[in-house]
């Protein structure tokens, strides 16, 4: 039987404290705080727009911050210019030196320090190998696919042993599949750097996939962390709810979750709502519905043992109060 990997817990607690942002007028996000331990990843997911980048790149020092500090392992970075930190930020392109072999690009950062010729070189090979890129060391970047690319990227970045690597949705670039392929791969990369990281997304498969923990960032800060099952079955305001959860918002202080719905007309209801069928397809036994809730101005997939018509009219519902959740005040963690 095939041992479990254990990756040892190593580097250094990243705080973020209290970080605020303003553009002129414009608040991007208030006081947010995070603590990330070492070697973990923290997903933050939440709409385009929300200022997940900014966040990423104040944390990074290449964006000023209005108010509120950054610290690894206790030492205050706040002031400290990017080239400074020991942190590291990939983009949603590799940004790879067109001039340079991938060798050379992945060299690139050790050369500002002290480590001899031959060392360097040594490295350099290892991580090529790691990243399983060593047979394209004097390629240049045109050659390369965007999977490798980004692959050339991450060994860039991870060469650097950083404190805390940033990652700003780095497979929006790339095709469905390769996105697939390389989820998995990179994480298991991070993880055996033993290195801290935070993977901005606004895809919601993709932040349970990679993160340890996942931070939903909205209306100017982060709403709620935590494990991905405690987001989604456990929202604590409606962002969450709309945005992690799958359910129906009643109003502004309750929700309630898909699985705790039913369209059984003989039940007798704690609550319901008439429906209309828009769309209805099979697939692997089970008839999907989506069903428009006007009432709520709210639409919802649910599934059903029986084949129903589009256009038909439904009745769904919840038993039981019980089954309702009661929002929480939005976390400020």
């Amino acid at each position: 039987m095939k041992q479990k990997e254990v990756f040892t817990i190593t580097g250094k607690v990243i705080e973020i404290q209290s970080l605020s942002k303003q553009f002129k007028s414009t608040e991007l996000f208030k006081e947010v705080s995070l603590v990330i331990e070492p070697s973990e990843i923290i997903s933050i997911v939440g709409p385009s727009g929300t200022g997940k980048s900014t966040f990423l790149k104040c944390i990074s020092g290449l964006e000023s911050v209005t108010k509120g500090k950054v610290l690894s392992g206790g030492t205050d970075l706040t002031n400290e210019p990017a080239n400074k930190r020991p942190f590291v930020m990939m983009f949603q392109q590799s940004l790879l030196f067109p001039h340079m072999t991938l060798k050379e690009n992945v060299e690139y950062g050790l050369l500002f320090s002290k480590m001899p010729t031959e060392e360097r070189n040594k490295v350099v090979e290892e991580f090529l190998k790691k990243v399983d890129l060593d047979s394209y060391a004097e390629a240049y970047p045109h050659e390369l696919s965007g999977g490798q690319k980004q692959r050339a990227a991450l060994a860039r970045a991870l060469i650097l042993k950083p404190d805390l690597l940033l990652l700003d949705e780095p497979f929006s670039s790339l095709d469905k599949e390769l996105r697939q392929q390389l989820r998995i791969w990179v994480k298991t990369m991070i993880k055996e750097q033993e290195v801290s990281a935070i993977f901005v997304t606004h895809d919601m498969e993709e932040a349970m996939i990679m993160g340890d923990r996942i931070a939903v960032f909205a209306n100017g800060g982060i709403q709620q962390i935590g494990h991905p099952e405690e987001l989604h079955y456990h929202p604590k305001n409606k962002y969450v709810a709309k945005y992690f959860s799958e359910g129906v918002l009643i109003d502004e202080n309750r929700f309630v979750h898909v699985n705790k719905l039913t369209m059984q007309e003989k039940k007798e209801f704690y609550l319901s709502w008439k429906g209309k069928v828009a769309n209805s397809f099979y697939k692997h036994g089970l008839t999907y519905v989506s069903i428009f809730i006007e009432e709520l101005d709210q639409s919802i997939m649910m599934t059903s043992q029986d084949k129903i018509e589009k256009n038909s009219e439904i009745t769904i519902g919840v038993l039981k109060e019980e089954d309702l959740i009661l929002f929480e005040k939005a976390m400020k963690q």
